[in-house]
């Protein structure tokens, strides 16, 4: 299975949209407020860990369902 992963400079966490790539989810501790491209803002409630291969596993991931593209934060790329 072949998942597009949008690399992106301007982004300060990764999320996705697809519940099947989570290894694990959880809660957070206190929701987040994200604003997507098209302006609207959506209540983010739910982060967790998505491995994209052996040697890149990511966590904190965001979950959006509304948002239907997968982002990686250069950011937090930079400070895993």
């Amino acid at each position: 299975m072949n998942i597009t992963w949008i690399v992106d400079t301007g982004a300060s966490d990764h999320m996705s949209y697809d519940l099947d790539l989570f290894d694990k989810l959880e809660d957070l501790s206190k929701p987040v407020l994200i604003t997507l491209p098209d302006g609207s803002i959506k209540k983010v409630t739910l982060e967790g860990n998505v491995k994209l291969n052996d040697n890149l596993p990511l966590s904190t991931v965001l979950y959006v369902p509304e948002f239907k593209f997968n982002l990686l934060s250069v950011t937090k790329l930079l400070v895993e």
